[in-house]
Formats: structure tokens, sequence, C-alpha cells
């Protein structure tokens, strides 16, 4: 996901100062780096107020997806155990070396957009990980999942709210009545 604003139109805060980021109770985006560049390739990382607002992140039609569903996604292409291998883009043009397992059968090309801390942490991971909110809360804390490039696998997570993560949207299901 690359927006900068909710379906409604409200602009998102874009926080770049590593204190504020950290101290955001409500949604807000920033890119890997505060480089709006990064948006391009990567989209943005969104803290995980984002998620839940009702004013919604997705376009209409579309979703922050739960655990159960990112769950039955897994399930679909073999288990989180070997899951990352067919979510994940191919070669090494994003992912560094080895990107264990990749080959983007389902066309979802996951990339490794790493990830925003707060404090000292700042932002990691760019090229070696990949890390996705889900809708579920679990505490003072939310479910995510995280691919990295030395693992064919997909690993549940539960992150700090004030993380700075990517969002991938899900097509919500027909209604007909």
């Amino acid at each position: 996901l690359n927006t900068v604003a909710f379906r409604n139109g409200d602009f998102i805060d874009n926080i770049q100062d590593v204190t504020a980021w950290g101290e955001a109770s409500q949604g807000a985006y920033c890119y890997y780096d505060n480089d709006a560049a990064s948006g391009s390739t990567y989209g943005a990382l969104y803290n995980w107020p984002v998620t839940t607002d009702s004013r919604q992140v997705c376009p209409q039609y579309w979703h922050v997806p739960t655990e159960a569903e990112w769950t039955e996604l897994f399930n679909a292409v073999g288990g989180i155990s070997t899951a990352g291998g067919p979510l994940k883009e191919a070669g090494f043009v994003h992912w560094s070396f080895p990107n264990s397992g990749a080959d983007n059968s389902t066309g979802f090309t996951a990339l490794p957009s790493g990830e925003r801390g707060y404090g000292a942490v700042g932002f990691v991971d760019l090229g070696n990980r990949g890390n996705w909110w889900s809708s579920t809360a679990t505490g003072s804390a939310a479910v995510a999942f995280q691919m990295g490039n030395d693992s064919e696998g997909v690993t549940q997570l539960n992150k700090s709210l004030t993380r700075g993560q990517s969002i991938r949207c899900v097509r919500d299901e027909p209604s007909f009545g």
C-alpha cells in the first residue's frame, strides 16, 4: 500500500521525527529512511492505528486482512513454514541473498520493505525483511507477519503498535442481496 490519505480523503499524518513517531496514538505513515522515493517500490510504512481507523486506509471494496485471512493465504500455498517461497519476489533485485525459497509462483510479489521502529531502533531490514500488519490486536500489540531473505517460511509476530510496517489490502467478498 502506498497511500497518504484515508478512503474519505482525510490525510494520514506523515510523521518523520523519531520521538513523535513513537508517541503517536493516531494513524501515521512514513517512508523508509523518510525518503519518499522508496514509496514507489516498497510503499509506505504505517503504524497499527491506521489499520483499524474508521476512515479506512484501503481503497473501496478492499480491507486490511485479519490474522485469520493471512493464515488462510499461507495455508492455501502450503502452510506458514514454506509460504514465503511462493509469495516472495524471486531473485535479488530487491531481496538480499539468499532469498530462500522465493519463486513468486502466486504473483503476490512480496518485497522486503523493512520496518520503522522508534527511539534508537530507527529504520531496519530494508532488503532483508518484509513486515505486514493484520487488523488483529493482541493485548497491547498487534499480529503481524514477516518474510525474510534467509527463510522460505513466514513468521507470525506480536508487534508494538508504534512499529512502522507495510499493509497489503485484501479484496472484499462480493455481497449479493
